[in-house]
């Protein structure tokens, strides 16, 4: 089957390669994996790619959000940073002390930093402005609830107080009713020199890989609203579309790629079509109005409004993979 469509596939590469062959990533959002946590998780042999669940389902939750993001590794980081106006440490248990400063330099100059997970959050208790009740309950059972909806999930979760002036997104629930809120929220947000810190008290990256929910995506859409990073480019009107946003001799390129079908379905070896995705909506912070849009390939001229600093897009329509080629 695959070779029959090896000409189709060699020539939907070659169309775009002009565009993304040699491009350079716009820092956006930074998700952190760190080789030093990595190496003190037990693992069953040598060479194994093990323990990647959560931070391949936080990177998930991320891309579903529509938001930009690019891995980041420990030798990725020195002078590096500054440049990204969001950073994610998604679930580690250990963190580098030496990591652990520069994180904390970040957020003071500016940045902005959200952890995610239950044992990750303990090592950031006194900059987040909470309180930590007990220890981490693991692999509990217990609800979630995050503005109308409730979620009953099995997972780890730090319970935590607030102090100070953290303020509080989400809380955890007693039962299945709203009724009986408990006292310890799902995440906090805090101000934190010229940055923000923000954290996420429950594991949700290996959640979301199976069992993919609309609570753990808002959760972390509204945190990450909350944290104001003042991101290139915004998505809306449409789901299933994931954006990279990369640049290359002078020009910016926005690109979308249609996420619709069965992709995390074991049992679904091969599907024939993918449903277009239409009537998108892509808004781009410019310091000036840029010259042409395009969509790619194709050299489809596309109209635009600008105003206040945003180029605002209407996409008509995405088959597989469109990309936005703007000439400033």
């Amino acid at each position: 089957y695959l070779f029959n469509k090896m000409a189709e596939i060699i020539k939907f590469c070659k169309d775009r390669k002009e565009y993304c062959y040699k491009g350079e990533i716009v820092p956006q959002i930074g998700l952190l994996y760190s080789t030093y946590a990595w190496k003190r998780i037990p693992d069953g042999g040598l060479y194994s790619a093990h323990s990647l669940e959560p931070i391949k389902g936080v990177m998930s939750a991320l891309l579903d959000n529509q938001l930009p993001v690019e891995i980041l590794m420990d030798h990725h980081l020195p002078g590096r940073l500054e440049k990204y106006p969001l950073l994610v440490l998604p679930e580690w248990d250990n963190i580098d002390p030496a990591i652990h400063q520069q994180l904390l330099d970040y957020v003071k100059n500016g940045g902005k930093l959200v952890i995610i997970g239950a044992k990750a959050a303990v090592a950031f208790e006194p900059q987040l402005g909470v309180k930590k009740i007990g220890e981490v309950q693991e692999d509990t059972a217990f609800y979630a609830g995050l503005g109308e909806n409730i979620l009953h999930l099995k997972t780890a979760f730090l319970p935590v107080l607030l102090l100070d002036d953290a303020t509080a997104t989400g809380i955890q629930l007693a039962v299945n009713d709203w009724r009986f809120k408990g006292k310890h929220p799902l995440a906090t947000v805090r101000n934190l020199g010229k940055g923000k810190i923000a954290a996420i008290y429950l594991d949700m990256g290996q959640i979301y890989s199976h069992h993919k929910n609309y609570l753990t995506t808002e959760l972390l859409k509204r945190i990450v609203q909350q944290m104001q990073p003042g991101l290139m480019s915004t998505v809306s009107g449409v789901t299933n579309i994931h954006q990279v946003i990369s640049k290359k001799n002078g020009k910016l390129y926005i690109h979308l790629i249609n996420t619709a079908g069965p992709h995390d379905n074991p049992n679904s070896l091969v599907y024939e079509s993918i449903d277009a995705r239409s009537n998108i909506k892509v808004n781009v912070r410019m310091s000036q109005k840029p010259k042409s849009i395009q969509m790619q390939p194709g050299n489809i001229r596309l109209d635009y409004t600008y105003a206040g600093g945003v180029a605002s897009i209407r996409v008509p329509e995405v088959k597989i993979y469109s990309i936005l080629e703007i000439v400033k």
